[in-house]
This record gives structure tokens, C-alpha cells and sequence, in this order.
């Protein structure tokens, strides 16, 4: 289990390690580029909101949102979602065949389509996304982790194929990042979300990104800190303490592979 004492001394550091403003104004560059208001009143002509959203690096010139949540080093100070699979995403341009694809998020139920049906592929994920960002912002200031709960059962019924997708929380976190973490991975190995759910006093580990963010927001209101903060902090805390490992782990091996391997890490 954490040491809440040194993690609270950590906090004292980690400050000084970065420059707050140019974390707060790539947040808000983000949010104005690719935010509610943006989907909702941007002058975007329609291939030209797809290609903002979802074009790879070659036609969106690196600065789609697909490309900056994943590729972009300047934004992977929020987390890293690197080696995502491209078929997770609703909408892609493919370089191998210069088309574009949509799908349920899954490689079974892509397909090659033509431009006017990517487009209208489009305005069904833009009035998903906004569907999830008013539920969120409903349940604002999650208060508990239930509201987390709902917000979790809302997605995963409503919206299913965006349910647990790494680079669609990571999304959630650079619009709202006081509600959601800068951790996005799930399941066994060396994921860093179950590991740090697992090493934190909280009575029930969920399989839900989700319920995990929440967790881990609603512990992170303890040191009175945002969560890119208690991110920096969670990661010094790991540098120098070997406890800090999943409690799965049951062979030594495992446990001193995952060390090796986070040791010393920050950012992603």
C-alpha cells in the first residue's frame, strides 16, 4: 500500500519541475481546437472537420486530433496512449490504401468507405461525443465515485464502441482534466491503471477506466492537487519505492520486470 506521507511530501516537488502555464495553455489549446464548443460552432467545411478529427499525420498535417492524442510528443506530458490500434478509432484515413475507414471500433467491423459516407459517419460521432460531454458535465463536480458509476453505464450502453477506449479517455481528460486522470490504461501486465488502483486504500479494483479515473480523482482530492500533479507524483513515488507493483504479480520475476521498466519514467 502507498505511503501517504512521502506521497505528500512529493507534492512539494513536483511544482517545481515543470512550468505551469505551458501545461494550462496546451490544455487550453486543446479544449478550444477540439472542445464542445468547438463541435458544436466551428466554420469547418465537412472534409475539413474530418480531417481535423481523424486524418493520420500526412493529410492532417499533425494536427488532427486522432494524431495529437496519440503521436504528438508535446501532448504525450498528459499520458501515452502510444500503439493504439487505429481500428479503435470510429473514423480513420488509411495511408496503405489513401482511403478512409469507420467501425464500430473493432478490427471485425471496418470498412473502406467512400468520403460523403466518412462524412456522415462523422456527424454520428460528433453527436456521440457531445451526448457524453453533456452527460458529464451533468454529473459535474462527481462529488463520489458513483457518479463515475453512472457516467460508466451511460457510455457502455449508449455509446458502447467508445467504452474503455484509451485515446477516448484520454480525450476526456484534456477537456475535463479535474475530473479524470492522466492514466489510461487497462487489464493485466504492466498497464499502469489497475497498478495504481491496486497500490491505493480503495475497497473495490474495477475493470473500468472509467471507475478507475474516478477512484483515482477522488483519492487525488486528499493532497488538495490537480491530477496532472498527482500524476508527476505518483511517478516519483514509484522511482524509489519497489512495493509500489501490482499485487498480482506472485512471482518475483514479474515484479522486478515491471520495475525496470517504470523506474525513472514520467509523462507517459
Amino acid at each position: 500500500m502507498i505511503d501517504e506521507k512521502v506521497l505528500m511530501k512529493l507534492k512539494h516537488l513536483v511544482g517545481l519541475e515543470y512550468n505551469k502555464e505551458v501545461i494550462n495553455s496546451k490544455y487550453r489549446w486543446f479544449q478550444t481546437n477540439f472542445g464542445k464548443e468547438f463541435l458544436i460552432k466551428n466554420n469547418f467545411k465537412k472534409e475539413e472537420l474530418l480531417i481535423h478529427l481523424f486524418g493520420n499525420k500526412e493529410i492532417s498535417n499533425g494536427m488532427s486530433l486522432k494524431y495529437i492524442l496519440e503521436r504528438d510528443s508535446g501532448f504525450n506530458t498528459f499520458g501515452s496512449i502510444k500503439g493504439t490500434y487505429d481500428f479503435n478509432y470510429p473514423i480513420r484515413f488509411s495511408s496503405a490504401t489513401y482511403s478512409w475507414k469507420i467501425s464500430q471500433c473493432s478490427a471485425q467491423t471496418e470498412k473502406e468507405v467512400l468520403i460523403d459516407e466518412a462524412i456522415k459517419e462523422l456527424e454520428v460521432v460528433i453527436g456521440e461525443f457531445l451526448d457524453i460531454f453533456k452527460k458529464v458535465e451533468s454529473l459535474i463536480p462527481f462529488s463520489e465515485v458513483s457518479k463515475y458509476s453512472e457516467l460508466d453505464v451511460f457510455i457502455k450502453y449508449k455509446h458502447k464502441r467508445l467504452y474503455n477506449k484509451m485515446w477516448f479517455i484520454k480525450y476526456l481528460h484534456m477537456l475535463y482534466p479535474q475530473y479524470f486522470s492522466n492514466f489510461y490504461n487497462n487489464g493485466s501486465g504492466t498497464d499502469w491503471l489497475p497498478v495504481l488502483v491496486s497500490n491505493l486504500p480503495i475497497y473495490k479494483i474495477s475493470n473500468s477506466k472509467i471507475i478507475c479515473n474516478g477512484q483515482i480523482a477522488a483519492y487525488s482530492k486528499k493532497f488538495n492537487t490537480n491530477m496532472y500533479d498527482f500524476s508527476l507524483m505518483l511517478y516519483e513515488y514509484c522511482k524509489d519505492h519497489s512495493d509500489f507493483v501490482n499485487p498480482l504479480y506472485t512471482d518475483n520475476a514479474r515484479r522486478i520486470s515491471f520495475l525496470n521498466k517504470h523506474k525513472g519514467k514520467k509523462y507517459e
